[in-house]
């Protein structure tokens, strides 16, 4: 019973250090090259205008609503229920505060188009069923140093529009510049909470195992305290050759009886014929002194 119970423990702490795992890979930060390519070539290095700790590098609020931008890399906004959509492949979201979010925008489905109406390129990103697209409209100024971000048309659920104007809006400008990137991203309160986890199932499936163990080996027999519980039985040959030897000194006696038998028997009967001839030599005796 209590076996059964520890592997039902072992193989339910050993899914729930799996479930943990996934969840961590899920929510890790990816990080990857920002180079977006227009149709005519033209190449926008946005590396220096993102974040890759988790968070996003761009916050704008409009009508009620927030809206946060980061090139590249997904952020996470929220750590309720309600901000789901906002944990994973996040490249705008619009968000209001200790309430719901929305993902507009997903990392994964980023293309560098030209707006046809403005004729700027544009990063465009795929949203979900409430907005269908959104547009990052990348507008060249040189001499900007600080980026700006601005919300230019919500009003159309089919496509949200923003402007990112900065100095590498422009083509083939920070190309080969250097660029310090910031800081990789590190663990969150909840993936601390999820690594954390993770290690404490494992220690609890180390213990468990370690129990187990040692509750196998005390009902393990000992096999020296078998040997030296075992009676001492005598080696079947030994038996053998004990019962041929006692065989054979009881027909050697046997037969040394039976001798001695023959020989008492043989010594009385001489005996006997001694004493029958005693009287005839007496007489013997007497005729020769007659004849003399």
């Amino acid at each position: 019973m209590v076996i059964s119970w520890l592997r039902w423990f072992i193989r339910a702490t050993i899914l729930y250090g799996s479930v943990t795992h996934q969840e961590a890979i899920g929510n890790k930060t990816q990080t990857r090259d920002c180079l977006h390519v227009d149709p005519a070539g033209n190449k926008y290095n946005l590396t220096s205008l993102r974040n890759t700790d988790g968070t996003a590098r761009f916050h704008i609020t409009k009508d009620g609503w927030t809206y946060s931008f980061n090139p590249c890399v997904s952020f996470k906004i929220g750590k309720t229920s309600e901000f789901k959509e906002c944990h994973w492949d996040v490249a705008i979201c619009m968000w209001v505060a200790a309430q719901i979010g929305y993902n507009i925008g997903h990392q994964r489905t980023e293309r560098c188009l030209f707006d046809e109406e403005t004729k700027l390129p544009m990063i465009e990103y795929k949203g979900d069923s409430q907005i269908k697209t959104s547009s990052v409209l990348l507008k060249c100024n040189k001499a900007k140093e600080r980026p700006d971000f601005e919300v230019r048309s919500v009003s159309n659920p089919s496509r949200f529009v923003f402007s990112l104007t900065h100095k590498c809006g422009c083509p083939n400008v920070c190309l080969f510049k250097p660029i310090t990137p910031t800081e990789e991203p590190g663990l969150d309160n909840e993936n601390w909470r999820i690594a954390a986890g993770g290690i404490g199932g494992l220690g609890i499936v180390i213990v468990i195992c370690l129990i187990v163990r040692k509750l196998r080996g005390m009902n393990k027999p000992n096999p020296q305290v078998e040997e030296e519980n075992r009676p001492i039985l005598p080696d079947q040959e030994n038996v053998n050759s004990f019962s041929s030897t006692s065989e054979l000194s009881e027909l050697t006696l046997g037969r040394a009886s039976s001798l001695g038998r023959t020989s008492t028997g043989s010594s009385t009967n001489n005996d006997i014929k001694e004493i029958k001839e005693d009287p005839s030599d007496s007489k013997n005796k007497s005729n020769a002194k007659g004849r003399r």
